[in-house]
């Protein structure tokens, strides 16, 4: 599944690296802006460490399907729930007010498990919901 990313973003012309969860639990992620982290089911315990260090140190993370609790803090989120449907209920994602610049309106996306999240800090942010 994580190749379905890859191959957008090199559609997409984004210049990207694929990292070990050893070079990622030894400090690999310092070395760039963005960590996106697609299709993660379980989080081993020296992962969750290494991205709550590179979180602090002011990377950004875009995180998808599962989230720790210590992660969605440190981004100041929150979960509240999980939804699953074997349907198209959650086919596609919409953009949030206020959006985001140049940011799509909405993206197609199947999925039958969406977490459901919410801002829990005021500079926190859901940019897009199902």
């Amino acid at each position: 599944m994580a190749n379905v990313v890859a191959d957008a973003l090199t559609r997409a012309g984004v210049i990207y690296h694929v990292l070990s969860e050893q070079e990622v639990a030894q400090g690999a992620l310092d070395r760039f802006a963005v960590a996106i982290f697609p299709y993660v089911y379980s989080w081993k315990r020296e992962t969750e460490t290494a991205v709550l260090r590179y979180l602090r140190s002011g990377g950004k993370v875009f995180a998808c399907y599962r989230l720790p609790d210590s992660l969605a803090k440190e981004l100041g989120v929150k979960i509240t729930g999980a939804r699953f449907d074997s349907g198209d209920h959650f086919d596609r994602c919409v953009l949030s007010s206020p959006g985001l610049p140049g940011a799509p309106e909405a993206f197609i996306q199947h999925s039958w498990h969406v977490m459901l999240v919410q801002p829990d800090s005021p500079d926190a942010r859901v940019l897009y919901t199902w």
